[in-house]
């Protein structure tokens, strides 16, 4: 996109560490809207699942769109994801690596340019080998998205609608 783009893959995770967001960064009008969709009916526990995500750019300029996946865990890491269990507690991601880079984890997919107006469509990939979803009940889930500009700063955020998935025995 001229003038913002994705976040590089050091860039996400340092932003990520780093949080917070500033003030000026909390007005910034999304250049595009994230829609996301999960399993329709419950899942087992111990089943994997994925998160779809439908991108639409709502601005009157192309932008830069796709998915950049960690090969061991099969998510897109240029999103953020907010996991939330029936109490409303966040849910930390699982793993001994959550926080670490390793470039040779990560392979870039799906890349594609969305004209004003356009929509598309991809998989934020298996979020279950992210979060232990090993207790039954109702989880919300929200993926947020960065806007930045050319040097990676943070500039605002996209974030989805909210949905619950629930897990069974």
């Amino acid at each position: 996109m001229r003038g913002m783009k994705r976040m590089s893959r050091t860039g996400v995770f340092v932003a990520v560490l780093i949080g917070g967001i500033p003030a000026e960064a909390q007005n910034t009008t999304p250049p595009y809207t994230l829609a996301i969709e999960g399993p329709e009916s419950p899942v087992e526990v111990g089943k994997a699942f994925a998160i779809v995500v439908t991108q639409h750019n709502t601005s009157k300029k192309s932008l830069t769109c796709g998915a950049s996946y960690d090969s061991d865990r099969g998510v897109d890491i240029l999103l953020e994801y907010v996991v939330r269990d029936e109490n409303a507690t966040k849910l930390q991601p699982k793993g001994p690596e959550v926080g670490k880079i390793n470039s040779r984890r990560f392979v870039r997919a799906l890349p594609c340019t969305l004209a004003p107006g356009e929509t598309t469509t991809f998989s934020a990939g298996l979020i279950s080998n992210l979060y232990d979803f090993g207790v039954p009940g109702r989880y919300t889930v929200q993926v947020l998205d960065r806007i930045v500009e050319k040097d990676n700063k943070v500039i605002g955020w996209v974030r989805s609608n909210v949905i619950t998935v629930t897990v069974i025995e």
